[in-house]
C-alpha cells in the first residue's frame, strides 16, 4: 500500500474544511478567501483570513487570566505568522530553554517538538470549533529526521489532515531557515462539547 502525502491529504480535506467550519470568537462572519491581519495588538503582524481578525489569540493562548502568568505557551515563545482555516504557520527561535546540551552544543530538545506541535495544532482546532467547544490534545507522535542548533530559527507548518465532530488530525512539519525538514509530528485533538449558547 502506498502512503500518501500528508500535504495532499490536507489539500483534499481544506475544501470542506472551510464551507463547513465556523471559526471559533468569529462565529458570525462567513469564511473568505480574502487575507488580513489580526486586530490584536499583540499580535497584530499576524497574517489570517479575513473572517478571522477579530479572533483572541491571547485568550486561545493564555486563557481569561489578565495577568498573564506563566505557562508552557508563554514559555515556548511561539510567533504566530498566519491563522487560516486548515491551516497555521508559526515560528520560533531557539533559545536555551528549547534545547539540550550535546558534545557539538545546544540542539533542539525532541519534547520541545512536540509541545510546539501540540500548542500550534490547539490554535488551529479552536479555529475550526464552534463556541462553545474546546479541543484537547489525546496523541502526538513525531519523528525527528534532523538537527536544529540554538539560535536557528524554525517554522511550523499545521496542515487539516481530517476534521470530524469529535476529532481533528493535523500533521505539523517542523523546517529550519533552509527549508530542511527537522521534525514531522501528527496531533490528534479530541474536541470536547461545550453547552449551546
Amino acid at each position: 500500500m502506498a502512503l500518501q502525502d500528508p500535504s495532499s491529504l490536507a489539500t483534499s480535506t481544506k475544501s470542506t474544511v472551510l464551507s463547513t467550519a465556523a471559526p471559533n470568537l468569529a462565529c458570525t462572519t462567513p469564511a473568505s478567501p480574502a487575507m488580513s491581519y489580526l486586530q490584536q495588538e499583540a499580535f497584530s503582524d499576524c497574517l489570517c483570513d479575513a473572517s478571522l481578525v477579530a479572533f483572541d489569540l491571547h485568550k486561545c493562548l493564555y486563557g481569561d487570566s489578565s495577568t498573564q502568568e506563566e505557562c508552557l505557551v508563554k514559555a515556548l515563545k511561539i510567533h504566530f505568522e498566519e491563522l487560516r482555516l486548515g491551516l497555521v504557520k508559526a515560528s520560533v527561535v531557539l533559545e536555551p530553554l528549547h534545547c539540550r546540551p550535546t558534545p557539538i552544543g545546544p540542539i533542539l530538545h525532541g519534547g520541545t517538538s512536540l509541545a510546539l506541535a501540540e500548542s500550534v495544532a490547539g490554535v488551529a482546532s479552536v479555529l475550526l470549533c464552534n463556541c462553545s467547544d474546546h479541543p484537547v490534545g489525546v496523541s502526538v507522535t513525531g519523528n525527528h529526521v534532523s538537527m536544529a542548533r540554538l539560535g536557528q530559527k524554525l517554522t511550523l507548518n499545521c496542515s487539516l489532515v481530517y476534521q470530524g465532530s469529535s476529532s481533528h488530525l493535523w500533521n505539523v512539519d517542523i523546517q529550519d531557515e533552509k527549508g530542511v525538514l527537522v521534525s514531522t509530528i501528527r496531533v490528534t485533538n479530541a474536541i470536547i462539547k461545550g453547552k449551546k449558547q
